[in-house]
């Protein structure tokens, strides 16, 4: 495990361990695989953090993908007292705004009372946008002082988590950052979370071992990411996700090195799907389904209730 500081923000850092590195390298690693590189990080980035484990802490969840970044299990095992919980339900692009994420806040366990005495507040969160904590914060800045310090740490965003910084600074709140594998660059979209997108700050041991795998072009322009609940929970749907983000950059690139890989890859995402049990006119079905999906992200539409193999296949 490796621990990076990043040099323009204050208390920001960077955690590298091998299955980080091996989540940005490869397109399909979900599931318990990936839940079992999310409790070990937890605890990497929990010990190089110097912090009292008598003293009053909670952590809030935001759910569904809050659930697992597994921070409240794990601060309950090592600090010898058990931290409070709140948990936040807040449902994100419901609606397309080119200007912005749209966030709504769709069930609130209380966490603004949670939150008066406590002395600092955790969050396992995966941050692209930022406009999901930033509807957060905005929650909690009424019931907080300016002695409570928050700690984010997970999959994130440069752009995401300085707007998050600036939010922070401007009330005078001390934070800890902790981005697992980089600060990531967001896609025009504001939702892709890539290695290639401006600005970022990925360490070069990641950066390198993704494009081995991967290439340059798909390795910078893949989503690292992708639905973090489908990645943990819905695990053919992140498949076809993954499918069919391979799909755009393979027909979009006028290399011959990539358009190969990305068809190599999605051949690996159908033979995945199939040995689910899941037949061909099913499979076209979620294709379709997560097409409309990145298709809604920018403002378009997809209308089709299938989407073709051959044409996926082929890169058309």
């Amino acid at each position: 495990m490796k621990v990076y500081e990043y040099h323009e923000w204050e208390n920001t850092f960077v955690i590298v361990n091998k299955g980080i590195r091996e989540k940005y390298a490869d397109p399909y690693l979900s599931g318990e695989e990936l839940i079992d590189i999310l409790k070990e990080t937890v605890i990497d980035s929990l010990n190089i953090l110097d912090i009292p484990n008598s003293e009053e802490n909670m952590v809030i969840r935001i759910l569904e993908g809050g659930r697992f970044y597994y921070v409240y299990e794990a601060l309950t095992n090592l600090f010898e007292k058990k931290p409070l919980l709140g948990e936040i339900d807040i449902k994100s692009r419901i609606l397309y705004d080119p200007k912005d994420v749209v966030t709504k806040v769709i069930r609130d366990e209380g966490i603004c009372k949670k939150a008066e005495a406590v002395k600092r507040i955790f969050i396992g969160d995966t941050v692209a946008s930022g406009k999901t904590m930033l509807t957060l914060l905005d929650r909690l800045g009424p019931c907080i002082n300016e002695k409570t310090q928050f700690i984010i740490m997970g999959f994130v965003t440069h752009y995401g988590l300085d707007r998050i910084r600036k939010w922070f600074e401007n009330k005078g709140i001390e934070y800890i950052f902790i981005g697992y594998g980089g600060l990531l660059g967001l896609g025009s979209n504001l939702t892709d979370m890539t290695m290639g997108d401006k600005p970022n700050y990925i360490p070069n041991e990641v950066m390198d071992y993704a494009i081995a795998r991967l290439g340059r072009e798909i390795a910078e322009k893949l989503c690292v990411v992708g639905d973090f609940t489908y990645s943990t929970k819905y695990i053919h749907k992140y498949i076809a996700e993954r499918i069919i983000q391979l799909w755009e950059i393979g027909r979009e690139s006028d290399d011959f090195n990539t358009r190969r890989k990305a068809s190599n890859l999605i051949r690996e995402g159908l033979k995945r799907l199939m040995n689910m049990g899941i037949e061909i006119d099913e499979v076209e079905r979620l294709l379709a389904e997560e097409y409309n999906r990145r298709l809604f992200l920018v403002g378009r539409e997809y209308k089709k209730d299938r989407l073709e193999l051959d044409s996926v296949l082929n890169l058309s």
